[in-house]
């Protein structure tokens, strides 16, 4: 059920699409630059004025769908300069942009990585003025696709240059983290993924058991969310004698980010956060590419993969085969971990920028805002 949210008719220089549901946009925004928020989920937004009532019936004669009729309408009377989103598989900041050739719109890599052959995914396949993606391999993903926005940037994550500027300096407290899946049922990928994980992680419980490792879960969902329980549930199904120090994640301390940073190996099948960690130089094993990336192709993901050094990728889920690749990694001097997976790191998450993302994009927003 969609609730109505009444805006403010206010002009203002910037215009953020669901800021409510993705805080960490707010970041990009100079301090002294006022902004207004365009909520989308489960929201229908709209402007109590006549004006807007005259801009809603202009839009009708020409629009047929009135989600871009009350979508435009709103852009017509706030007039902003810049439109920006979290929102990296957004139909909405396309559209705009089709529409208005002289508002800047700027969408920011949020966690998308599965292909257009993929049954489930959403791109849109609109472009935009400015893409700020993870690394080189979805400026090409997108292009291979037929989506041409007028500029990208191979810029890491937003999210882990924030985690960086409030924790500097971190001590090592965990041999080995596994970063779990949030895993909706409904599908033959997701029922794989299950299976994926249910694989992954009672192979480490046994190896981090032989090899006397320190062994922790990075959870996806925070106590609060309504995933939790279940997600607890199939962790603990798993780990039925409870030998797994299971951590909560805390989006507002970057929990997952904070535990994955402690650790000396992370372990993940194909999850976000460990892009972003491996980005930043963190040792990391994907299982995504065990029993001939069986995973990765139901998710048309080969290629977020494929350019991985062989040394970070899980060939089968035996404990023998899981051994031998988290001693090589753990073994492995941290200068030549560093030099190995430069190129790849810089290819799927590219965090060597001498600015985070967040501030990049600060910078661009003023010198955008100075000629207008």
């Amino acid at each position: 059920m969609r609730k109505i949210k009444l805006l403010s008719s206010n002009k203002v220089d910037i215009m953020v699409v669901d800021i409510e549901e993705s805080p960490h946009i707010k970041s990009c925004i100079p301090n002294e630059i006022p902004y207004s928020n365009l909520p989308v989920r489960n929201i229908i937004p709209l402007i109590l004025s006549y004006k807007f009532l005259w801009r809603l019936l202009i839009r009708s004669i020409r629009l047929r769908e009135i989600r871009k009729v009350i979508y435009f309408s709103i852009v017509d009377i706030v007039q902003p300069k810049i439109i920006i989103t979290l929102i990296d598989n957004s139909y909405i900041l396309g559209e705009i942009h089709q529409e208005f050739s002289n508002i800047l719109t700027i969408s920011v890599q949020n966690g998308v990585r599965s292909g257009i052959k993929y049954a489930d995914s959403t791109y849109s396949d609109l472009p935009v003025s400015m893409y700020y993606g993870f690394g080189e391999h979805e400026g090409i993903m997108m292009k291979s696709f037929g989506i041409h926005n007028d500029e990208y940037i191979p810029s890491g994550s937003l999210v882990y240059g924030l985690f960086k500027k409030k924790f500097v300096d971190i001590n090592k407290s965990y041999d080995v983290c596994y970063i779990a899946e949030g895993i909706p049922s409904g599908s033959p990928q997701f029922d794989l993924m299950r299976d994926y994980q249910e694989k992954t992680l009672n192979s480490l419980i046994k190896v981090c058991k032989k090899l006397r490792l320190s062994l922790v879960v990075a959870m996806r969902y925070e106590p609060s969310s309504p995933s939790y329980e279940l997600e607890l549930n199939l962790l603990k199904k798993i780990d039925t004698n409870l030998e797994v120090q299971l951590i909560p994640n805390n989006l507002e301390n970057f929990e997952g980010y904070n535990t994955c940073s402690k650790s000396k190996l992370i372990v993940a099948v194909s999850s976000t956060l460990a892009y972003e960690m491996f980005g930043a130089g963190s040792k990391v094993l994907f299982c995504a590419s065990a029993n001939n990336f069986c995973l990765a192709h139901s998710w048309d993901s080969y290629e977020s993969l494929n350019k991985l050094p062989s040394m970070n990728l899980l060939d089968y889920f035996d404990v023998d085969s899981m051994s031998y690749k988290m001693n090589f990694l753990l073994a492995m001097k941290d200068n030549e971990y560093i030099n190995k997976t430069k190129s790849s790191r810089k290819y799927y998450m590219n965090q060597n920028n001498t600015e985070p993302k967040h501030e990049l994009i600060k910078t661009k927003i003023t010198e955008f805002l100075s000629k207008t």
